[in-house]
C-alpha cells in the first residue's frame, strides 16, 4: 500500500510505498541490532540494569531520606532502560527480524514460557490507548510547519533519504524545524500509552464530576428522531457523493452539560491529553472514564443497530468492537482548522456538541483508495445544530476548514473492528504483519 502525504488542499502531494521504508531500513538503518550476538549482549544488560534497579529499589529502607529517594528514582531510570518501548525481546532470537518492526512476533521454541514473558514487551497500555499497531511509532507523523503534511520517520538518515526533494527545497532553519517536530512526536508517541494510563489513573481519583449521569448513557440523552431512525423510522441523509451521512445523535440537553463538564474539568487543573496526533486541544473520553459506560454502549446499542437497519459500511460495522472518543476544540489562536486526512478507525462518527462560531465546515475527497476529482463537498454544521454528525468510513479523506470566529467543540468517535483488521490491514499502514499482540 501506498502511504499518501497530504498538502492543504486536501490531495496527496507525494506518494511513497511503504517497501521502500522496509527496503531502507534492511539496508543499514538497525542494521547492528540484526546479529544474535549483538541480541544476547542486549539482553545481558539489560538483566544487570534489572538487578541493579531491584538491589537499589530494596535498599531504600536503611537509607536516609535524600539517599532513598536518589536510589528510588535510579531504580525507575533502571527499570525504564532496560524494559524500554522498542527494546528487542527474547522471543526475536531465533526469528528473521523484520525490517518493519525490528522485531518478528513468531514466539520462540527453544526458550522457556517464562523467561519470554519475563522479557517481553506488554502491549497492554498501548492497546488499552487503542495503539494496535507498530506503524504508530513511525507513520503518519503530521507536522504543521514549515508544511503541512504527514510523514514516515524511522530516523534522520531514512527521512533524508525519503524525502530529497523536500528537503533541498526549505533553508536550514525550516529543515531544523521540521526535524524538532518529527523528534518531538516520535518522542509523545514513545511515551503516550503509559501517560494516559497514569492520567486515567489521576484522574478517577481526584476529579469530581459536576454532572455524573454524563458516565452512563440512557435514552434521555439521545436525540428522539436518532431513536425513531435507529427503530426503522426515519431514513439517514446521505451528504453529496459517497458514503457519508448526516444523522441526529444527541439531545441539545446532553450537549450542553457536555460542554459544561468539559469546562469544569478544564478548570480542574488536571492533566490532559492530546486528542490525537493531528489536534492540541481537547480531551480523551477515556481517560475520563467515559469508555465504558457512555461511548461503548452508544456504539453497541444504537450505531450498529443503525448501520445494520439500513446497510450502512456492512463489512466494516458488523464487527465493530473498539472505540476512541476524544473532544476536539477549534478557537481561534488555538487549532483553527485541520488538513487533509484519513482517520485510525473503520467507521467514524463526528458530532457538533457545541459554542458558537463561524466557518469550520468539512471538506470530504473521496476514499483514501479512490479519490473524487476536484472539487469536494462540504458540510455546514449550522444546516443541522447542536447534536447532529456526519457518519461515515474512517477511509474517507477528510479536513476542517477555518474558523472565523468562536469556539467549535466535536466529539469524534473512531470505531475499530479487530476482525477486520486482521483480515484487510492496518488502515494507517494497510499491514496485517505489524500489530501488537
Amino acid at each position: 500500500a501506498a502511504m499518501p502525504f497530504m498538502d492543504d488542499a486536501g490531495y496527496p502531494w507525494r506518494s511513497r510505498s511503504l517497501n521502500d521504508e522496509y527496503q531502507l531500513l534492511s539496508d543499514g538503518y538497525g542494521a547492528e541490532n540484526t546479529t544474535r550476538q549483538n541480541i544476547v549482549g542486549g539482553i545481558l544488560a539489560r538483566s544487570i540494569a534489572l538487578s541493579l534497579g531491584l538491589v537499589l529499589f530494596s535498599a531504600r529502607r536503611p537509607l536516609g531520606r535524600f539517599a532513598s529517594n536518589v536510589a528510588h528514582n535510579t531504580y525507575i531510570a533502571l527499570q525504564r532502560l532496560a524494559l524500554r518501548p522498542g527494546a528487542l525481546r527474547i522471543r526475536d532470537l531465533d526469528a528473521p527480524l523484520s525490517p518493519a518492526t525490528g522485531a518478528n512476533h513468531a514466539p520462540s521454541k527453544w526458550f522457556p514460557r517464562t523467561l519470554r514473558r519475563l522479557f517481553s514487551k506488554s502491549h497492554t497500555a498501548e492497546l488499552a490507548h487503542g495503539i494496535d499497531c507498530s506503524c504508530y511509532y513511525t507513520d503518519n507523523m503530521f507536522v504543521n510547519s514549515p508544511v503541512r503534511a504527514h510523514f514516515s520517520f524511522v530516523s534522520d538518515a531514512q527521512f533524508e533519504s525519503s524525502y530529497p526533494d523536500l528537503l533541498s527545497s526549505l533553508t536550514h532553519q525550516q529543515r531544523g524545524e521540521l526535524y524538532d517536530q518529527l523528534h518531538a512526536e516520535a518522542a509523545r508517541r514513545k511515551g503516550a500509552a503509559q501517560a494516559a494510563e497514569a492520567r486515567k489513573r489521576l484522574i478517577a481519583r481526584e476529579y469530581k464530576p459536576r454532572w455524573p449521569s454524563l458516565w452512563t448513557l440512557s435514552i434521555e440523552h439521545l436525540n428522539p428522531d436518532f431513536v425513531d431512525m435507529v427503530k426503522g423510522g426515519t431514513v439517514p441523509e446521505k451528504l453529496g457523493q459517497g458514503d457519508v451521512y448526516s444523522i441526529p445523535v444527541f439531545s441539545a440537553r446532553f450537549c450542553e452539560m457536555l460542554c459544561e463538564e468539559l469546562d469544569h474539568f478544564d478548570a480542574s487543573g488536571l492533566p490532559m491529553g492530546r486528542p490525537n496526533s493531528m489536534n492540541n486541544h481537547g480531551v480523551l473520553l477515556d481517560e475520563l472514564g467515559m469508555t465504558e459506560g457512555l461511548i461503548l454502549p452508544l456504539m453497541h446499542e444504537w450505531i450498529k443497530p443503525l448501520c445494520a437497519r439500513f446497510n450502512l459500511f456492512v463489512t466494516e460495522s458488523e464487527g465493530l468492537d473498539h472505540v476512541k472518543a476524544f473532544v476536539v476544540r477549534y478557537k481561534i489562536g488555538e487549532d483553527e482548522q485541520l488538513a487533509s486526512h484519513f482517520d485510525n478507525a473503520e467507521v467514524t462518527l463526528n458530532i457538533n456538541i457545541g459554542r458558537r462560531f463561524e466557518g469550520g465546515e468539512l471538506a470530504f475527497f473521496g476514499l483514501r483508495s479512490e479519490p473524487r476529482p476536484p472539487p469536494p463537498f462540504y458540510h455546514d454544521w449550522e444546516d443541522e445544530g447542536v447534536g447532529y454528525a456526519v457518519l461515515h468510513r474512517g477511509q474517507e479523506l477528510h479536513c476542517a476548514l477555518p474558523i472565523s470566529d468562536g469556539e467549535r467543540l466535536n466529539l469524534v468517535i473512531w470505531m475499530r473492528s479487530a476482525a477486520w483488521r486482521q483480515s484487510c490491514g492496518c488502515p494507517m499502514c494497510g499491514s496485517t504483519a505489524r500489530f501488537l499482540t
